[in-house]
């Protein structure tokens, strides 16, 4: 889990440089990748609390990225 988080950080820094106003981003129910998005843009969510953190299907969130 640990390499997946650090891979999806990376993703996240990558999107901050980029020089597109509105990014979409798709994953699957209750991935990884959506926990960690959540945990990154929400914070206060510790490491052990993540595995039982839930996204629900078709749910979306916004989230702003400053460049």
């Amino acid at each position: 889990m640990l390499n997946h988080k650090s891979r999806i950080l990376r993703f996240i820094v990558w999107l901050e440089v980029q020089m597109d106003r509105t990014i979409l981003v798709i994953a699957h129910e209750e991935t990884e990748t959506m926990q960690v998005f959540v945990v990154y843009f929400e914070r206060d969510i510790e490491d052990d609390r993540l595995r039982n953190l839930h996204v629900k299907n078709c749910e979306y969130k916004y989230y702003f990225l400053t460049h």
